[in-house]
């Protein structure tokens, strides 16, 4: 296995509740592997009358290899 550090930009859709948000952002991660650490660094406005953002996460992954490591 390797890790692997990773840096998203990743819009926060309206109908994703503030509770829901984490559950949310796990599921974009793990499309890059299993997440081992994130964070969100920065919140950026997009539209102040719909009040979408946009959310930079930094995250380490854990990627699996085809050796036994």
């Amino acid at each position: 296995m390797r890790l692997k550090t990773i840096e998203l930009n990743i819009d926060w859709p309206d109908e994703i509740t503030l509770f829901s948000l984490r559950n949310y952002l796990i599921g974009q991660i793990e499309q890059y592997g299993q997440p081992l650490r994130w964070a969100i660094t920065e919140i950026q406005p997009l539209n102040m009358k719909t009040h979408s953002r946009r959310l930079k996460l930094e995250a380490v992954v854990v990627i699996p290899t085809l050796d036994n490591d």
